[in-house]
């Protein structure tokens, strides 16, 4: 079976996801709400993957909601450094560093995420 690597850079509004699968990529955009959360869900589960593994960076309040979601999932989820530019990038890092998953850290009330 084909190692499968997902990368997730995210935004306010949007997030983009890249598919890693045998070095091509597939790409797509979702909102970055419970919508768009499920619609991202789907999409991966028409690959037929299993359990592929999940990297996104780390945008504190922006990322947070979206990494609780995955973590009750399948997925295995990553948060990782923020210094990845894009979602390929993020998807190529996960595949070949092979992070292990993280559960997401939510800031107090009032702190700077």
């Amino acid at each position: 079976m084909s190692q499968v690597a997902i990368g997730l850079d995210i935004a306010k509004g949007k997030f983009d996801v890249a598919r890693l699968c045998e070095g091509k990529y597939r790409h797509k955009k979702f909102d970055n709400n419970p919508q768009g959360f499920a619609a991202l869900t789907a999409w991966l589960e028409g690959f037929g993957d299993g359990r592929p593994r999940v990297c996104m960076e780390a945008t504190g309040a922006f990322s947070v909601p979206l990494a609780e979601c995955l973590a009750r999932g399948p997925p295995r989820v990553s948060v990782v450094n923020p210094a990845k530019t894009d979602a390929k990038l993020i998807a190529h890092y996960c595949l070949a560093m092979r992070p292990g998953p993280k559960r997401p850290v939510r800031a107090a009330p009032g702190e700077a995420a």
